[in-house]
């Protein structure tokens, strides 16, 4: 019985909450998208991230298909405005900037600004989540 009440008391202690994730997608609404796979925390939290304009392809993570790879820089996030920078694969440079702006009012939310890539261009984006 002891032996039970350990094995209970074990499974309790190691068993955490599921983190519940959803991609967030910021497109220009011609091609260019970026797409942030984000858990729930208080701060920001991307778990990964795919890009593509310009028939290029960008990830942080083959699992999430093919292209080169980049890597997650820094970040942060309040409750009006997230800020990302992504680095080149061999993370010497920057390979890309999110900066978003976000507004609630009611049910009703909104969110974008913009994705800049060095010597590819920027782009106006708005966001939703999917």
């Amino acid at each position: 019985m002891l032996a039970r009440v350990a094995v209970i008391a074990v499974l309790a202690l190691s068993a955490t909450p599921a983190m519940a994730t959803e991609w967030l997608t910021c497109s220009d609404g011609e091609g260019t998208e970026i797409g942030l796979l984000l858990g729930h925390f208080e701060g920001i939290a991307v778990s990964a991230v795919t890009l593509e304009t310009g028939g290029q392809r960008w990830v942080t993570d083959p699992a999430y298909g093919d292209g080169t790879p980049i890597a997650i820089g820094q970040g942060f996030e309040t409750g009006e405005v997230l800020v990302l920078d992504l680095l080149n694969g061999d993370t010497s440079a920057t390979a890309a900037q999110l900066r978003l702006f976000k507004a609630e009012e009611g049910d009703r939310f909104a969110q974008g600004g913009t994705l800049r890539m060095p010597g590819l261009g920027a782009w106006p984006v708005a966001c939703g989540e999917s």
